[in-house]
């Protein structure tokens, strides 16, 4: 797991930085400041970034903000010097997956948080797939209904010209029923398999994530 630490408190850094090392074997990059964030998100994906309110260069939530208006943005921990339920309010309102204050009990609520944002982006993204997997469904379900009626379309021609006494009427209408069946039996497979992928959606009820008021 890759790591961006936005803290420009060497202290604090080195105490979240270890903390993901021990429980994560974690590779973690600490940025002192934005532009030295920014520099690294640039470079390569993240799989975290915990992201500190008081920076020298820049808000924390203007931070924040950058990293959650980008589309698969890594989950974003906030942290900041004291409880504050208005700032832990407008980061989630933003985007955050968790909140933990810099006091005695930073590293328990931390690590909370951090499981929280990694459950909450694994989940996010499962659905992300879901939905991918149904509108491929829906497209490829599409594409049979059309490829279907087309030989429908056929099969009725080739009735037609069976009962005008055509030769070789009966073995085309004959093809075009066996495969009007074959397609319609993709179809059915097709539509039962979306009905599984739609019943497996998780269930996200009764959690909370920490910091959240209840």
């Amino acid at each position: 797991m890759k790591v961006l630490v936005i803290e420009d408190s060497p202290d604090t850094g080195f105490l979240i930085k270890t903390m993901l090392m021990k429980k994560y074997e974690a590779e973690v990059d600490i940025a002192p400041d934005c532009e030295t964030a920014r520099t690294y998100l640039g470079s390569g994906p993240y799989d975290l970034v915990t992201l500190d309110y008081h920076l020298p260069d820049c808000d924390g939530l203007e931070m924040l903000d950058e990293i959650t208006s980008v589309e698969g943005h890594p989950p974003v921990v906030m942290i900041t010097g004291q409880g504050d339920e208005e700032l832990a309010y407008l980061s989630f309102r933003m985007g955050a997956s968790g909140y933990a204050a810099k006091d005695k009990h930073l590293s328990v609520m931390l690590a909370e948080a951090v499981e929280w944002a990694l459950a909450d982006a694994a989940e996010k993204n499962a659905l992300r797939k879901r939905h991918e997997s149904m509108e491929s469904g829906r497209q490829e379900a599409s594409e049979l209904m059309g490829s279907l009626k087309a030989t429908l379309d056929k099969a009725e021609e080739a009735g037609r010209k069976l009962a005008e006494g055509e030769s070789g009427a009966s073995g085309e209408l004959a093809g075009e029923l066996a495969r009007a069946k074959q397609q319609l039996d993709e179809l059915v497979k097709l539509m039962e398999s979306g009905h599984d992928r739609t019943s497996a959606s998780p269930d996200t009820q009764g959690r909370r994530r920490p910091g959240a008021a209840p």
